[in-house]
């Protein structure tokens, strides 16, 4: 979940075992903790999910949820 201009990004590390509802309700539950969420726009060419959020300074932020496979490096 990326936010560049808010300087916010949380990295999400989804194990295929468990529960998709569960994973969902903690990115919803972190969106609401960012603000009043406005708008879920999902990209279904490029496969991310838009949130729009009026967060505490009132400004309507757009943060980007993205699958960051290639970025994450196991050692």
């Amino acid at each position: 979940l990326l936010e560049p201009k808010f300087r916010y990004i949380t990295v999400f590390h989804y194990i295929a075992d468990l529960d998709k509802e569960q994973m969902a309700n903690e990115i919803t539950d972190i969106l609401m903790h960012l603000g009043k969420v406005k708008l879920l726009d999902y990209n279904v060419t490029e496969k991310y999910l838009n949130c729009w959020v009026v967060c505490d300074d009132k400004v309507c932020r757009m943060f980007k949820l993205f699958d960051y496979t290639q970025g994450v490096i196991e050692v």
